[in-house]
């Protein structure tokens, strides 16, 4: 008797350990695109990207990294911003011209679309046996991040190194190209290019970077991080702190404005949450109203702090919206877009 009650207990735990041991994360793959502002071939490629890909996948299947290196043209602004990080990851690549994009490093064939969408689908649904959860907290111009990996299961093989970096979601720009968007804007490597090295261990990591408001907007930067291998160029696992992002409720230094503005953020909007940031000449109650595109109000909040609030856009349907903005005689109307 005692022997098969420790026999079934042995089967019992040997199913218990291959349970844990098959234990995985959701996948996001890792889009990596090469592009330039110069590029002639760029502008004819890189519209079908965004419409076929990143409006139908990013946040929620892949997340994308956009880089612009030198070549063809040195001039681009993008690259002209951060050369020596920008030719690193182009050499990583061994990148020789554009456009060109790699799926989770590895680089996709070059036709007569950038990506199609039947390239990129045997990636998608995919599982991994790493997480990566990312937060980010924002205290004016500094960003402190915090990047939680999670080792769900064991690591393949190889030194896998975590790398994280800032981005910036929409950028407008008339390249002299003809294009006058551009997504996720490499802007700096977070923590260097030989990034930090991981285990099979779960592991916390911090870090923090200043923004100068002037060049870049605030609202749309953010933070992609990813789990590679340099030997093959694998990547893992990746994750972003897009609609994760918290603004601390620090008190502000007082500055002699002399008009009042606001901002709303993350516009596009992919959470549930809509933050509201202002600076008002008068600090008076807010009232925010939204108005889809037909006119109709969905919407109606008032808002006695006059800093800053969040609107809960749960109930609302993904779309084009417009927030009417009023405190005391200042008022303004943004448009707002939520996202799937």
């Amino acid at each position: 008797m005692i022997k098969n009650f420790t026999t079934s207990l042995l089967i019992l735990l040997g199913i218990t350990f291959a349970l844990q041991a098959q234990e995985t994360a959701k996948r996001y793959v890792l889009l990596e695109q090469f592009t330039n502002t110069r590029c002639g071939a760029c502008a004819a490629k890189d519209p079908a990207f965004d419409t076929n890909i990143l409006d139908e996948y990013e946040d929620t299947e892949v997340l994308h990294i956009g880089y612009h290196p030198k070549v063809p043209y040195s001039t681009d602004i993008f690259y002209q911003a951060n050369k020596e990080e920008m030719d690193a990851r182009q050499s990583y690549y061994s990148v020789q011209g554009t456009p060109r994009v790699f799926i989770a490093g590895e680089l996709a064939p070059n036709g007569s679309e950038l990506l199609p969408v039947s390239t990129l689908e045997p990636h998608l649904g995919q599982e991994s046996a790493v997480s990566l959860t990312i937060k980010e907290e924002v205290d004016n111009d500094l960003h402190l991040v915090t990047i939680n990996v999670d080792a769900v299961g064991n690591l393949p093989e190889g030194d896998w190194v975590l790398r994280a970096v800032v981005v910036e979601k929409v950028v407008d720009y008339d390249a002299p190209n003809g294009l006058t968007k551009h997504r996720n804007v490499f802007r700096r490597a977070l923590n260097g290019w030989d990034g930090d090295a991981i285990s099979n261990n779960s592991s916390t990591f911090e870090y923090e970077y200043k923004i100068d408001p002037s060049q870049l907007v605030t609202e749309q930067v953010y933070v992609i991080a990813f789990i590679q291998q340099d030997a093959t160029k694998e990547v893992l696992n990746a994750g972003s702190s897009w609609g994760n992002s918290e603004v601390l409720s620090t008190e502000e230094t007082e500055v002699n404005i002399q008009t009042s503005t606001v901002s709303f953020y993350p516009n596009p909007v992919r959470s549930e949450k809509l933050h509201f940031k202002a600076q008002l000449l008068k600090p008076e109650p807010i009232n925010i109203q939204l108005f889809d595109l037909v006119g109709q109000k969905v919407m109606d909040e008032t808002f006695d702090d006059a800093k800053k609030g969040t609107l809960d856009l749960s109930k609302l349907s993904t779309g084009i919206y417009y927030a009417t903005f009023e405190s005391g005689d200042f008022s303004t109307t943004r448009k707002i877009v939520k996202a799937r």
